[in-house]
């Protein structure tokens, strides 16, 4: 066993829940029917799986938060982004913050970062999973594993995008 890691066993006896294997993070916004279809993507995907969903959202006030919070199996974080608070503008954060509160949060020993307007093709995940083990069983340290993805309806063909 690797240091940070439970051992499920002792977990089990002590009735927590083993480690998730994967955390899948997702930002929100005011993007509710979006949110609904990526959500069920998702729960289809990790279904035996030991995983965890973690939703953070910017503050909606679409409905989305009032459907999160009674969707017991997601872990929902509200960072208002938006407005004003006792009379001073609410300071504006950036994506990279919301995903970065999402990951800190999560206990899975991978974590997968979505849209709140992706849609998980199946298996993406599991695969995903694989390849990132087949590349520590051989030894290889790796920060991530790239999805290929589209934007749909827009392009055809899918890619994996490269940024820095």
């Amino acid at each position: 066993m690797r240091p940070g890691e439970r051992d499920a066993s002792a977990a089990a006896a002590a009735g927590a829940a083993p480690r998730p294997e994967v955390s899948v993070v997702i930002g929100c916004y005011n993007r509710l029917a979006f949110m609904r279809l990526t959500i069920e993507s998702v729960r289809r995907e990790i279904d035996g799986l030991a995983a965890e969903i973690i939703v953070v959202d910017g503050g909606s006030s679409d409905g989305t938060i009032e459907w999160l919070v009674r969707q017991r199996d997601i872990v929902t974080i509200v960072q208002h982004n938006r407005g004003t608070w006792r009379g001073k503008p609410v300071r504006r954060r950036s994506w990279g913050y919301f995903m970065n509160l999402g990951f800190r949060t999560s206990q899975g020993r991978y974590a997968c970062m979505l849209s709140d307007d992706c849609l998980v093709v199946p298996g993406a995940i599991r695969n995903g999973l694989a390849r990132a083990d087949e590349a520590r069983r051989a030894g290889r340290r790796i920060g991530g594993v790239a999805f290929y993805w589209r934007n749909w309806p827009e392009q055809d063909q899918y890619w994996v995008g490269l940024t820095f």
